[in-house]
């Protein structure tokens, strides 16, 4: 198709779905100049059609921005041009996109490693990955866009990672498009074998597909339900798998056909229900409750099987809002029957899905890291290094290679130069410049973060560590000074709030710390203590409330609605799991005072699987 015409019918897709956009058409015009450069015409297409396929799939405008723009930032449209007419969030997303486009080369045959590189998305921005999801879907749809010495490993790349991943994310929509168009690519013969199969038995069903749902309609109306009543057919490749998985012929799948009904809630599912039952008799074990009893990744629906005009029929009775959280929701099939060295990654992408779900029901909108205290970054080569929080460009050197960090000289984060104490941030891409004259420095001890840099620098300086000595002594005591004071600074080991017990200790001549009086940080300081009191002017303090939990589905979720309900601000959350299928969840927030608090972890210790929190 012309690309004019692509436009025009995209801009019109646009406002039937956004309405009119001022920067839309802006962004539109950019591509029509940028399709007459050389090499222009085919970054537009794909451009194009990836953002063809986030409008079906919802997403807001900065994700289309981005989607329509970075496939000619910074070769055709200057950055600055971007950030003035799009704003900066869209200038963050392209910028966001490219870097990590360069790092990103994935080996289908080092699942870790790419599986860390797709969590390295997931954190910094999921809209991003849906992105990169529908790009993927795009080229799969037009494979002549690919080389054709590049065509096998794409697809495996794609069939082991992007599809996998849009499935643990529940973006049915493409992940079953992208396992469809992968088997007819691999497997042509079997996939057209099976398509025809389907039709012939669809075919055959029609009539009694009609039928079903004309009278589920009529009965539903007669008893004042509104309801949507569709059919679906089963995708290629499901039918594919499940006639493998039961050694089965297309004819005996019940579910090929099922019939959607959707209503306006949940009381209505279970009227739905019986009254299918009341026109035809369901099929023994062939009734799933998933409304009472979600499935573990989140999916709720009822699920029956009947036989109407001869036929067995699978019939799907679920809300407006479980529907689309079936088709298109974040993570609501995360989890699917995987080895078990995948459940870490999918443990994480549902603290994803979480955060995302917790967010929509509130209006903070904070940026929450959730994948504990972690960062992942990765070399120019793509390789993924996993840091604490707070890690720098030492910890980062030393995290490749011993050698690397003891001659590491200097560094360049997301291609530009930076000094060694500079901080990494999740998805930077960064690149250590070494030098053989290089030897490690007393200095870098104070900003290394990781056990493995600070051991690596003292063995070559030859510096053995001393145990602090804990000291009390006597100290004086002093008059009472209020918390408000500009002098104090509360403890950020045991975080005090109004209704502890405190105690304060000069550290300099203008400044006075504050602990609680069990503070074990306090019992080491060597200073003199002042007497300290609360002030009632101060509204709100900071804490940081640990929680261990068992693990299961919608643990965090929970935890998080009890601090929306009290009206907490939650600054950051952290979540990490263990093997042994246990939670530690850590929440820096906002309170008034301990007796809040004491309410706060009264509500939260009755969460089903918590079986312990306490302040930091």
């Amino acid at each position: 198709m012309d690309l004019d015409q692509i436009v025009a019918d995209f801009e019109e897709k646009c406002e039937n779905s956004l309405g009119e956009e001022k920067t839309i058409k802006q962004a539109l015009q950019f591509i029509r100049e940028t399709s007459s450069k050389k090499d222009g015409e085919t970054p537009c297409r794909i451009a194009l059609g990836l953002t063809d396929i986030l409008l079906d799939l919802t997403q807001d405008k900065e994700t289309i921005l981005a989607g329509l723009l970075h496939e000619s930032t910074p070769q055709f449209i200057e950055e600055k041009t971007v950030k003035e007419k799009f704003g900066n969030t869209v200038l963050e997303y392209i910028n966001l996109i490219n870097r990590l486009e360069k790092a990103m080369k994935f080996k289908p045959d080092d699942l870790e490693n790419s599986q860390k590189k797709l969590i390295i998305v997931l954190s910094t921005n999921p809209n991003i990955a849906i992105l990169k999801l529908s790009k993927r879907l795009f080229l799969l749809r037009n494979l002549t866009l690919i080389q054709e010495k590049e065509k096998l490993e794409f697809i495996k790349e794609t069939k082991k990672i992007y599809a996998t991943l849009a499935y643990k994310l529940g973006i049915y929509s493409l992940s079953s498009e992208m396992y469809d168009l992968i088997f007819k690519y691999e497997e042509p013969e079997k996939y057209d074998k099976i398509k025809k199969s389907i039709k012939i038995t669809v075919d055959s069903m029609k009539e009694a597909i009609q039928k079903t749902i004309d009278t589920v309609k009529l009965t539903v109306d007669d008893a004042g339900i509104e309801a949507k009543i569709s059919g679906r057919t089963k995708t290629i490749y499901s039918t594919y798998n499940k006639m493998k998985r039961k050694n089965i012929f297309v004819k005996k799948i019940y579910d090929l056909m099922a019939i959607r009904v959707i209503v306006s809630g949940i009381k209505e599912c279970y009227e739905v229900l019986g009254i299918v039952h009341s026109l035809w008799k369901p099929t023994p074990g062939e009734f799933d409750d998933y409304i009472a009893k979600p499935k573990s990744n989140g999916y709720r629906s009822l699920h029956t099987t009947v036989t109407a005009f001869d036929y067995p029929l699978e019939i799907q009775i679920r809300t407006e809002e479980m529907h689309s959280f079936a088709e298109l929701g974040i993570a609501s099939h995360w989890r699917y029957k995987g080895t078990k060295s995948e459940s870490k990654y999918d443990t994480k992408i549902e603290w994803v899905r979480q955060i995302l779900d917790w967010q929509k029901t509130t209006s903070e909108k904070n940026d929450m890291c959730v994948f504990s205290k972690q960062v992942f970054a990765m070399t120019p080569k793509g390789n993924v290094i996993e840091l604490p929080e707070g890690a720098t460009v030492i910890d980062f050197a030393y995290g490749i290679h011993s050698d690397i960090g003891d001659k590491c000289k200097s560094a360049k984060i997301n291609e530009k130069y930076v000094s060694l104490d500079t901080k990494i941030e999740n998805g930077d891409v960064v690149e250590i410049l070494t030098s053989p004259n290089q030897t490690p420095k007393v200095g870098w001890l104070n900003y290394a973060k990781t056990q493995k840099a600070k051991q690596k620098i003292r063995s070559k300086l030859k510096i053995q560590t001393k145990k602090e000595k804990s000291n009390l002594g006597k100290r004086g005591i002093s008059h009472a000074i209020k918390t408000s004071d500009p002098r104090v600074k509360l403890g950020h080991c045991c975080s005090p709030l109004p209704g502890d017990e405190i105690v304060g200790f000069k550290t300099t001549k203008r400044k006075i710390s504050v602990h609680r009086n069990t503070c074990k940080e306090a019992e080491k300081a060597n200073a003199k203590k002042v007497d300290v009191v609360w002030d009632s002017k101060t509204t709100a303090y900071q804490t940081e409330l640990i929680v261990k939990s068992r693990n299961r589905v919608g643990l965090l979720q929970d935890i998080l609605s009890v601090f929306t309900k009290e009206n907490m601000l939650v600054e950051k959350a952290y979540a990490k799991t263990s093997e042994a299928n246990t939670a530690l969840c850590q929440f820096k927030v906002n309170v008034k005072d301990s007796q809040q608090l004491s309410k706060i972890i009264e509500k939260i210790k009755k969460i089903d699987g918590v079986s312990h929190i306490y302040r930091e």
